[in-house]
């Protein structure tokens, strides 16, 4: 899904609150690249985010504007960046998120950890939010971009606040921001029903994006938990679910 200027929104507000800023670890699911801004805005959000006037080239800051990659960005903004992915690409580690392991001496050493738009691609959920998890330091940040609904043709997975919130509870994170966003905001339908939807049933002639974004901080240093929702079970046997994995945590909403 990339970066925009929303994304430069969110980070500007984590800076201001001074929870990330210059000389912060970031670590970035996918190599990301940069969409729907400006050189003019890039230039603004260095600034902002450098508290001092950016210098950079407006050729450069253009050419980063128009598609090129989050690496190039946050290293004007003095961010210390590595990307995870499966091919080559600027300041990035190969690494796939379905088989391999966070390297022991990357361990709880980052301050923010970004997922923009990759988990959703990614059929192993459990060893993602895991390496996510991993890679985080006790009080650093995590931040989810991805879809909740829509986007039938872009991934594997949509997510939901029932996960988010769980996740959240089973791992002690602190929730500092939620947002869930729809494009376009207002009618009409902006993505086009596929045959093999309407032929399925489905009832209107498209559908829309759906999004969601949590940010979490990390408060301990504890291993990565297994939320399990037994939110519509009749009853448990509880035994025999801890019984399988010392790593879960049963979870069902509050009664309201």
């Amino acid at each position: 899904m990339g970066a925009s200027a929303k994304t430069f929104l969110r980070l500007i507000d984590l800076k201001q609150r001074g929870l990330i800023g210059v000389g912060t670890r970031m670590v970035e699911l996918g190599s990301q690249n940069i969409s729907q801004t400006s050189g003019e805005g890039l230039r603004s959000f260095i600034s902002e985010f450098r508290d001092e006037p950016c210098s950079v080239d407006s050729a450069e800051l253009e050419r980063i504007a128009g598609g090129g990659t989050m690496a190039s960005l946050m290293k004007l903004c003095g961010v210390d960046y590595l990307a995870l992915d499966i091919f080559e690409a600027e300041d990035c580690m190969l690494f796939d998120l379905n088989t391999d392991s966070v390297p022991e001496n990357l361990r709880g050493q980052f301050d923010l950890v970004t997922n923009f738009g990759t988990s959703e691609h990614i059929i192993d959920q459990y060893r993602t939010f895991m390496t996510v998890h991993e890679f985080t330091k006790s009080g650093g940040l995590i931040y989810h971009d991805l879809p909740m609904g829509g986007y039938f043709y872009h991934g594997y997975f949509s997510y939901t606040p029932l996960f988010f919130n769980h996740l959240a509870l089973a791992n002690r994170y602190d929730v500092l921001f939620q947002w869930f966003s729809k494009v376009p905001i207002a009618a009409p339908l902006v993505q086009q029903a596929t045959a093999e939807l309407t032929e399925g049933g489905w009832p209107d002639t498209g559908y829309h994006d759906v999004g969601i974004e949590y940010i979490f901080r990390k408060t301990t240093d504890a291993p990565f938990r297994v939320p399990v929702d037994v939110g519509t079970s009749v009853a448990l046997n509880r035994e025999f679910v801890e019984g399988k994995r010392s790593d879960a945590v049963i979870l069902r909403l509050p009664e309201s």
